[in-house]
């Protein structure tokens, strides 16, 4: 139905529209609360190969030695950061804490990947198997 000049919106109108965009806002809130989670994990890969999987709920700080660099990565508040390299470049301590499922911090001179994950510890998806 178009609007003549001077015409509103009826009610109906406005009530479809709210009908219609109220999912979509529930929809996004759930994804950006879910990122948060306390199913967060973060996978730790030196030089390729995994060597831990740590959950962000638990308050932690691990060492890692990789190539002749050192990278002290902090577990925490349902965050992970880096918070010291010997690194020249210094990006992956400058990098925002990672929180949410997919992001990932990276020590290039280090070899160094964090990713978070929201699985649980050890579990495959189906694509893995």
């Amino acid at each position: 139905m178009k609007l003549r000049q001077g015409e509103y919106p009826r009610r109906g109108d406005a009530l479809l529209a709210v009908a219609l965009l109220l999912p979509v806002i529930l929809l996004l809130v759930h994804f950006l609360m879910r990122a948060n989670d306390e199913g967060a994990w973060a996978e730790v890969y030196s030089a390729g190969e995994r060597i831990g999987i740590y959950a962000l709920s638990e308050e932690r700080e691990i060492t890692v030695s990789a190539n002749g660099y050192q990278n002290i990565i902090h577990f925490g508040g349902g965050q992970v950061m880096v918070v010291a390299a010997d690194c020249p470049d210094q990006y992956c301590v400058r990098h925002a804490p990672a929180s949410r499922e997919g992001e990932t911090i990276v020590c290039l001179p280090a070899r160094l990947v964090v990713r978070v994950t929201a699985g649980e510890e050890g579990a495959l998806d189906g694509i893995a198997r």
